[in-house]
């Protein structure tokens, strides 16, 4: 008997919101596509989605949230809400890699015979990659990397790209449209059917493959006001 009956999964990261919840077994999930926006529409979407499923915040048995990489803003908010509400309920959160996400949605999808190349645009000159067997195991560490140096890796390879990136490395006709966005319904029930697996961590931390876009004041500060006696 699964340890986890009734798992919330969402993701806040990528270009979109999704939220899924797989209750005994049964799925009930929704998705919307927007590049900013999550935190107006998480919880909205999250109270829609348990209503389908009928059951109760209380009643959840775990919580799963993408940690990253992805978008500094949607990964906060998704990272807060699941911590958040795990507190409330005294419930167990989890976290996954939205590229290991994508990997093992297409994988389910598409059962594949190639190795993968999931590619995270940043909306910079760099990309967030991964590459997985076609099994969707890891086969070397997520990073950030620029342009040139990914376009050579994929030279390399024989592999199916996947993710909102990979437009810039391929033409239309090779452009795999499968998992531009994670699935958090999959992501529930693959949760489910695995109790818990270890693609799944419970040290949810934030995944940032690149530091923080700091610009330093183009005006001098002005210096403090002494005191007077």
């Amino acid at each position: 008997m699964p340890q986890f009956k009734n798992i919330l999964a969402f993701d806040t990261a990528l270009q979109g919101c999704s939220v899924g919840v797989c209750a005994g077994g049964k799925i009930s999930a929704r998705t919307v596509k927007m590049a900013s926006g999550q935190g107006e529409q998480l919880i909205p979407i999250i109270n829609d989605v348990m209503a389908q499923a009928g059951i109760k915040i209380s009643e959840l048995d775990a919580i799963v949230t993408t940690v990253g990489p992805g978008a500094f803003t949607g990964l906060r908010i998704g990272l807060s809400a699941a911590k958040a509400m795990g507190l409330a309920i005294d419930k167990p959160v989890f976290g996954i890699t939205t590229l290991q996400a994508l990997a093992l949605q297409y994988v389910h999808e598409k059962n594949p015979i190639r190795s993968l190349a999931v590619i995270l645009e940043t909306k910079r000159d760099d990309f967030y990659f991964q590459s997985f067997n076609r099994n969707a195991k890891a086969q070397d560490e997520a990073r950030a990397i620029g342009g040139d140096a990914l376009k050579k890796i994929l030279e390399r390879g024989d592999h199916v790209m996947l993710g909102d990136g990979v437009e810039r490395f391929a033409r239309p006709d090779e452009v795999e449209a499968s998992c531009l966005l994670m699935d958090a319904g999959f992501a529930a029930k693959y949760f489910y059917e695995n109790n818990g697996a270890d693609v799944f961590s419970n040290d949810v931390v934030p995944v940032y493959l690149r530091g923080a876009d700091v610009t330093t004041p183009k005006k001098p500060q002005r210096p403090p006001v002494s005191s007077f006696d």
